[in-house]
Parts: C-alpha cells; structure tokens; sequence
C-alpha cells in the first residue's frame, strides 16, 4: 500500500502569494475604498443639513464662472500633494480626488510644489501655525479665493455653518467652503481660529520639517510636536535623532521671491542648540561654507549641563547645508557613551536625543 504524501506548497509561490496579498491592502487603503461607507455618510450630513435643502454646485462649476485671470484659488488646509501618501480629508476617496475640483480651461492654485521648494517651506510653516496664518499668507500672495476643504477639518459642520454666516461664501456639492479674498475677508479669516485641520503637521511630514528658513535632512530629525507650532511667536524647537552625523539647509535670500523672504531668510534670527535630556555633556562639531577653513574643519560647540543652550546662528551659513557631527556624548555620571545607551525621557513619548534645536525670530514680520 502506498501511503499518500503530504502536500507541501512552494517557498516560491507563498512568498508571492504574500507580496499579492500586501499589495492588494496597501492599494484598497490608499484608495480609502475600505472607508468609502464612512465617506458617503459623511456627505449625506453634509448635504441634508436642515437650514440648507438646496442642491449646490460642485467646487468646479463654481470656478469655471471666474474668469481665468482671476481663478486664483488657495486649497486649505495645504499639503504637498500627493507627496504624503495619505488622504486627510474624510471626503476624499483617494490622493488625486482633489483634481476633480479644477476646471478643465485651467487654474492657479497652492497644489504642485517640490519637495524642499521655497513655496513649499513657505506654505508649510503658514500651514503648521493653522488655517488663520494660512488664509493670511492666502491673502498676502495674491489669491482670489480660499477653498477650505470641509472634510480635513476638525468640525466640518461647524465650518459649514460659518460659510453659511458669510455673504459672498458659497458651499459646494462636493465638501468645500469657497470664501472670497476680497475687503471684508478679515471678518472670516479671523473665525478660522476655531478650526484645526485633522492632521495639524501632515505637510511637514512629507518631505521633512521646514521652518523660518532652515530644511532639516529627511529622516535625521524626529517631527516637532503639532502644540509646540500652535503660537503665532515664529518659535519652534526640533530634536536630533539618535545620530552621529546630521545636516540641515538654510535658505539665501537672493534664492528666494522676494515675497517669501521675510519669512525663510530673515538675518535676525537665533538658533541655540540645547543637550539632550538625561546627559551630561555633547560635543557638537558643525561645518559649513562659514566655520571650514584650511585650520579648522568645523566649529567645536560644547553643550554641558547647568551651563545653558548655545547660540550656533553664526555658524549656519545662509545657501548651503550645515553639517552637525556629534563628536562624543557624556551620561549622567560624565563618562563617554553611546547612541545606543542615550537616555529614555521619563513619563514622555519623546525618543532619545542627543541635542536639539531652539529656533526663535528676534523680530516678527
């Protein structure tokens, strides 16, 4: 009697069997067609709200009656589309959705910057620092409308209900409030404060942070906190990786339009490096066009603990990359360690670090 053998399945074939299966999730969840219910239901609120029964046009109908030298829209809240990957809003059925709103014979819009562009730094402060600082910048540069996107706000039926509030706001069929930049727009641009997009830093998380004109290396420095950007001050402070070697860019004012100047190369501005919690000691080694000479190869900066941050500006040479080599870091008892033994921070989310960054305007524009 032959005894029958098992079946056993090909090395081979489960692996692709497994890359399928993975591709096929990553795609339905870039395509939120695992959200879509959600979607629908969302729109369904949208448009039986009780104080306003009429159909309303779509976001392009609306613009396709402007004419084309003034269909000059800013998008809210801005992203670096389609750089993130992720689809903020709850209208939104997939990353190119947006698209749909422009008009075939053309528009002028905030969407389509470069990773590490000037627009794009610029753009992404405004939009860090929330929707007011957004529609300001809006305001500034010559837009002629502001289209916030109801669903990648907070409370979209509160935002809808301030559309409803302004003369001249007009509510589309597909989730967007289109408010008009003209005279009177400070009345609503100072309501917007009352709403915060649903992922307060998602335009710094495209590409890498970006503020008051210094570009930090993607994957080099952890994401400030969403509370720490929240005040109008320009201040901000960013943390190093667990890194021996980092770098960063800052921007030459003769790069830039003279529009975005005063925001990403203002002279008058302070950066101090500070020790990481939980050490006793860093020595910091920081190269650039301004600290490399034929006699010394990099600006030593030691920080200790007691002793206070350290102004480092002077050492940031505007229009080239700065780079921060971590020469050595000291523990608690003062004796030389390494990144992999740095420091936990207690009761705290925060990853350990060996120093961080403390960027603050000394005069507001």
């Amino acid at each position: 009697m032959n005894t029958p053998r098992p079946q056993t399945i090909d090395p081979i074939w489960a692996g692709f069997g497994l890359l399928a299966l993975w591709i096929g999730i990553e795609l339905l969840s870039s395509s939120r067609w695992l959200e879509l219910p959600s979607i629908q239901q969302h729109h369904q609120l949208l448009e039986t709200d009780s104080t306003h029964k009429t159909s309303s046009p779509k976001l392009s109908a609306l613009l396709s009656e402007v004419p084309l030298a003034e269909r000059k829209v800013w998008f809210a809240p801005y992203t670096t589309f389609p750089e993130t990957g992720v689809v903020e809003s709850r209208l939104r059925q997939g990353v190119y959705d947006t698209f749909k709103t422009f008009p075939d014979s053309g528009i002028s819009s905030n969407y389509g910057a470069f990773k590490h562009s000037p627009a794009d730094s610029l753009f992404t402060q405004a939009s860090s620092q929330g929707l007011v600082a957004e529609a300001h910048l809006a305001q500034r540069l010559g837009y002629r409308f502001f289209a916030l996107d109801l669903g990648a706000v907070e409370d979209p039926i509160e935002a809808l209900k301030l559309c409803r509030q302004i003369t001249g706001c007009q509510h589309t069929s597909d989730g967007y409030s289109l408010y008009p930049m003209n005279r009177k727009a400070i009345i609503w641009i100072r309501s917007l404060a009352a709403f915060q997009r649903r992922i307060p830093l998602l335009p710094q998380q495209s590409a890498s942070p970006r503020w008051n004109g210094l570009v930090f290396a993607p994957n080099q420095w952890w994401l400030p906190k969403a509370e720490s950007l929240k005040a109008a001050t320009g201040s901000m402070r960013i943390r190093a990786r667990a890194l021996w070697a980092l770098s960063l860019y800052r921007y030459e004012p003769s790069e830039l339009p003279a529009s975005a100047r005063a925001n990403l190369a203002s002279r008058e501005l302070s950066v101090k490096a500070l020790l990481g919690p939980g050490l006793k000691g860093a020595d910091l080694c920081i190269a650039s066009k301004v600290t490399a000479t034929s006699k010394n190869r990099c600006q030593i900066v030691s920080l200790r603990s007691g002793d206070g941050p350290v102004e480092i500006t002077p050492w940031l040479s505007q229009g080239s990359v700065t780079q921060i080599q971590v020469e050595a870091i000291y523990d608690k008892y003062g004796l030389p360690t390494t990144m992999e033994r740095l420091p936990s921070v207690d009761n705290s989310e925060l990853q350990p670090s060996p120093f961080s960054l403390a960027i603050t305007p000394l005069r507001l524009h």
